[in-house]
């Protein structure tokens, strides 16, 4: 059993404005890209007159270390930043896999509709998500599916506002961790670590004495 710690190459937010919660959900209005807000990403709704605001945080991980190799665990690791819920509504982070483009862009965002299509792979309350020390994510099972051992692993953080629509924010909600620039200390950045094994051969050393025996009479 191999266990790898793997931090990601690249990292960002970004945010959609909106007339109303649900067009800001949907990416259609305007659009930004933003490679991270001193040192940290975010996720966040806000109300904010006459606008709604969303905002998606974006992570890919290298996994192809991984390769064919069984993986048996996945547990991703992030350092809080800060979590702002500013009208009463509880906050939670929940993590998506997702398919990004060569480089980040706009064209990333993910129309908050589509999350119910999604593998979500892990999740987080925000009274968990608190203190100065990395927090674990509670992972899904679909996590371990979702590495793409011959490429990258990209994943979504949003609030669950987000992909449900209700109920529209009257303030701002919002929840935000370390991202993984370069500059920042590695003891502060976001990690995975994934339990991976060589996957069994096709063929066990029983089988393969029976069929050179039968071979031989």
């Amino acid at each position: 059993m191999t266990s790898s710690k793997l931090h990601p190459p690249d990292d960002g937010f970004i945010y959609s404005v909106g007339t109303n919660f649900n067009e800001a959900r949907a990416g259609t209005y305007y659009t930004e890209y933003i490679t991270d807000s001193a040192g940290h990403l975010s996720t966040f709704v806000e109300w904010s007159s006459p606008y709604y605001i969303c905002a998606e945080a974006l992570m890919r991980f290298d996994t192809s270390s991984i390769g064919d190799d069984e993986v048996s665990a996945v547990t991703l690791h992030l350092r809080p930043h800060s979590s702002t819920p500013t009208d009463g509504s509880p906050v939670s982070l929940d993590v998506y896999a997702s398919n990004f483009g060569a480089g980040l862009s706009e064209a990333d965002w993910v129309a908050g509709s589509s999350f119910s299509g999604m593998t979500k792979v892990a999740s987080v309350s925000a009274a968990v998500f608190s203190g100065i020390s990395h927090v674990a994510l509670t992972s899904e099972a679909a996590f371990k599916t979702a590495i793409n051992g011959a490429g990258y692993t990209d994943l979504v953080f949003i609030l669950p506002i987000i992909a449900t629509g209700t109920p529209a924010p009257t303030g701002l909600d919002g929840i935000a961790f370390v991202a993984g620039d370069v500059g920042i200390p590695a003891e502060y950045l976001p990690y995975l670590i994934i339990e991976h094994s060589a996957a069994p051969s096709g063929l066990s050393i029983p089988v393969a004495m029976h069929h050179y025996r039968t071979l031989r009479r």
